[in-house]
């Protein structure tokens, strides 16, 4: 009883799936000798869609690499140096900027990459500076004033004494560095030159080290307190110096090649001893280091 049920059962099925299948070839209207039109729409419909995808991506690609390359080259101009201005800090004269600024483009055109702040060599741009310009100390700033505009602020180096030749005035800072120009007030310390020598002569000599040397010893000894007036330079010499200190009626001599910061500190502690001792001498030498020696 149960195997013709079965038969029956797969019968059935069998002539159901025939059904079917006759409806869906119904349905899609299959002729010999033609394309099956469905099939042939789904898949141009699917290359359609494929292509429309790789369009978008090609040009979303196209914006992006465009949005790129324009905040670059906004970076780079946000940073380009095209313009240069010229400011100086906290000076009593107006400076010639336009010397300035052509030293300054005239490096940039010898470092070209550099016109980028960001490859700015600022050390290197204030040693080339320094060579046509002793007087600048440093460039203590530079900013944006617009895009490819920038703004050099430079420190002068401020004087602590000055030498007035015939036809030049050279002046020296604390540092001992001698410079032409001065963009502040005439420090009140000068030198008097009573050597005799041809002011040109005197001038090669004294630009370097003898300025330099009296600029250390005026800095050294404002930093203990000592005020130096005066500065004469004896007869046929430039090897020393006799310097006047306020309070101190007496002439110190000094030696131009021995240290300035040991001559000073002894200065210091015989000015302390005659006080002490209510000497008044009428000289005091300091040129034998270590030692000191007073009429």
């Amino acid at each position: 009883m149960k195997k013709p049920d079965k038969l029956v059962d797969s019968q059935y099925k069998r002539r159901d799936f025939l059904v079917r299948e006759h409806s869906f070839l119904d349905g899609r209207n299959f002729n010999r000798n033609q394309t099956i039109s469905g099939v042939e729409k789904e898949k141009s419909t699917r290359i359609k869609n494929r292509k429309l995808i790789a369009q978008r991506r090609k040009v979303s690609s196209f914006f992006m690499i465009i949005f790129a390359a324009v905040i670059l080259i906004l970076v780079i101009l946000l940073q380009f140096v095209a313009t240069v201005e010229i400011e100086g800090e906290n000076i009593h004269k107006i400076i010639p900027k336009e010397k300035y600024i052509s030293s300054i483009e005239k490096y940039y055109s010898k470092q070209p990459i550099e016109r980028i702040r960001s490859y700015l060599k600022k050390d290197d741009l204030l040693t080339f500076l320094q060579k046509d310009h002793p007087e600048i100390e440093n460039i203590s700033e530079i900013s944006m004033l617009a895009i490819t505009k920038y703004k050099f602020k430079i420190k002068f180096r401020q004087p602590v004494v000055s030498w007035t030749s015939s036809d030049k005035t050279l002046y020296v800072d604390k540092n001992g560095v001698s410079f032409s120009h001065n963009y502040y007030s005439d420090p009140r310390l000068s030198v008097v030159d009573e050597s005799g020598m041809q002011a040109y002569s005197g001038r090669a000599i004294a630009s370097s080290s003898f300025l330099g040397f009296i600029g250390k010893i005026v800095s050294e000894a404002n930093n203990r307190g000592l005020v130096v007036e005066k500065v004469t330079i004896p007869p046929l010499s430039l090897r020393q110096v006799h310097i006047f200190v306020r309070g101190v009626s007496y002439p110190v001599k000094l030696l131009t090649t021995a240290s300035p910061e040991g001559q000073v500190a002894n200065l210091d502690s015989a000015i302390k001893y005659f006080m002490q001792n209510k000497i008044t001498p009428e000289y005091l030498d300091l040129r034998v280091e270590g030692k000191g020696y007073y009429k």
